[in-house]
């Protein structure tokens, strides 16, 4: 197999991993850099969550609390509007 077997990491696991949402979790997201990666989860109503594990080559350690992040607000995290400059009128 490419890359080797696929070695999974639960990380739902209350005495590893304290504080996962008790709400159901429908999107992930998965980041890393250098010897750091992080995995943000959200839940049904909207609350992100993230734990962060330490990263040594192929090997992660997963021992961190998930912490409950700021949830974004509609609207905040756009740019200011377009602007109308240069576009023709219209009737």
């Amino acid at each position: 197999m490419p890359g080797g077997p696929i070695v999974w990491h639960d990380l739902t696991t209350a005495m590893r991993n304290p504080g996962y949402p008790t709400d159901k979790v429908c999107g992930i997201s998965i980041s890393a850099q250098d010897n750091n990666a992080w995995v943000k989860v959200v839940t049904v109503a909207g609350t992100i969550y993230q734990t962060h594990g330490d990263v040594n080559g192929q090997d992660f350690t997963w021992d961190e609390p998930w912490l409950q992040q700021a949830t974004p607000v509609p609207g905040v995290v756009r740019a200011a509007a377009p602007s109308k400059a240069g576009r023709p009128e219209t009737s």
